[in-house]
């Protein structure tokens, strides 16, 4: 017998008995589906992990800190931005320095954190921006501004009785009450706020962009200004330096930029190897994605529990039919029929039912993931980051689901093909 009539043969052995049929393909379509949600779910955790961590940041960010041994600290400086350059897979690398400066315009001020930071290196540290453009190498003192800096201007109100002047209880209003854009900025080092009593330089800024992007990050609440600039303000400004002693600069951190997620690991182990301290948001995913991966086995062990309960029913209606069909297949051994057409009959069954019950479950899985996206987490039943989903049937998935059931069949059948292969033609004859 050809391939196609061993198919068409199966198929209508499968025909004649439609309710014993339909009911091994039940518990493969319950089997298929609860294998593939369960794992759906973990592919939906892992997801909603990835965008998390993703809202927080560039996965390709290295940070880099001053490292500390003992009572020995190792400093970051320009010797040691070079060794940081120079590593392999790095694509950019720029220090950052923070300051504190009190911001004016018009009548209203601000004092707000101060980040020096490269321009050149800003177009790789996945910075929004809302309004306006980011720093260019030509730039000094121009500013971008975080979302969260320009709510927090205040007019401030000096008072007798408290030195320094008077710091201002910030509101919670997000619509801030200038155009930073369009006024005229004023930067200054003195924290009095307008007592009128300073020795500091007031210095005339101007900003050129306002950081926008979903929700905060790490620059909302600062204002970003080229490095050189904010080294140089430092030197002007710094205590010792304006009482005669001599200023160093340093480096609070380092930002490197990863050619690509590949290259983390070798790029943070290169970083310690030189005595510095790094954290990079790409070392936790991995970490939290083990996790998953652990989870992922528990759920689809679950899962799988249901498949072999569906093997088992494969196995026992072939069995029976085996000895339903013992004189059809007696007839068949005396007409000539091979014993390898025959026991890939039952086979050809068996992968039937296995592969259809997995078509079917995977449609009901796509169903109950669509529950799960659309209904559970759409009615916000179940606390999920923003844009993820609960449960997602990735490609490889449903190939692999297809895979899988009919190899349950095609197994599960194997014993009941060796045996109808085995049964004697003469007695299969006399069976009633």
């Amino acid at each position: 017998m050809g391939s196609l009539d061993i198919l068409a043969m199966g198929a209508r052995n499968l025909w004649r008995r439609k309710v014993r049929s339909l009911l091994t393909v039940l518990g493969v379509i319950i089997g298929t589906a609860a294998i593939v949600v369960m794992i759906s779910l973990s592919v939906g955790i892992e997801d909603a992990l990835v965008k998390q961590f993703e809202n927080m940041g560039d996965l390709s960010i290295v940070e880099v800190w001053p490292g500390f041994s003992g009572n020995e600290r190792t400093m970051i400086d320009t010797e040691m931005m070079d060794k940081i350059s120079a590593i392999e897979g790095v694509e950019v690398a720029t220090p950052l320095m923070n300051s504190y400066a009190r911001i004016i315009a018009d009548r209203y001020e601000v004092t707000t954190s101060i980040m020096g930071i490269k321009p050149e290196a800003l177009p790789y540290l996945g910075i929004e921006i809302s309004e306006g453009r980011l720093l260019t190498t030509e730039d000094d003192l121009h500013m971008l501004f975080g979302s969260q800096v320009l709510p927090r201007f205040q007019i401030p109100r000096s008072t007798s009785n408290m030195r320094g002047g008077y710091y201002p209880d910030y509101n919670q209003s997000t619509e801030p009450p200038i155009d930073v854009m369009e006024v005229n900025l004023r930067l200054s080092y003195d924290m009095g706020w307008g007592d009128g009593n300073t020795q500091y330089e007031l210095y005339r800024a101007q900003a050129v962009g306002i950081i926008g992007g979903d929700g905060y990050n790490r620059y909302s609440y600062s204002v970003i200004m080229p490095l050189d600039t904010v080294i140089r303000l430092e030197q002007e400004n710094n205590s010792n330096n304006r009482s005669g002693g001599r200023y160093e600069p340093e480096f609070n951190q380092v930002m490197v930029k990863a050619a690509t997620l590949d290259d983390i690991d070798h790029i943070t182990a290169s970083i310690q190897q030189l005595g510095l301290q790094s954290h990079s948001l790409s070392e936790m995913l991995e970490e939290a994605k083990r996790s998953t991966e652990f989870i992922r086995l528990i759920l689809g062990g679950i899962g799988a529990i249901s498949m072999l309960v569906a093997a088992l029913g494969i196995t026992n209606t072939m069995v029976m039919s085996i000895y339903e069909r013992t004189r059809e297949i007696g007839v068949m051994k005396v007409l000539g029929a091979k014993l390898a057409d025959i026991g890939k009959m039952f086979l050809v069954e068996s992968a039937l039912i296995g592969f259809f019950g997995g078509v079917v479950g995977l449609g009901v899985s796509f169903g109950i993931s669509y529950f799960l996206n659309n209904i559970i987490a759409g009615a916000g039943m179940i606390g999920i980051p923003m844009q993820a989903r609960m449960s997602i049937i990735p490609p490889w998935l449903v190939i692999l689901a297809l895979v899988f059931t009919s190899s349950v069949g095609l197994i599960a059948g194997l014993y009941p093909a060796i045996r109808a292969m085995r049964l004697s033609a003469l007695e299969a004859i006399r069976t009633e």
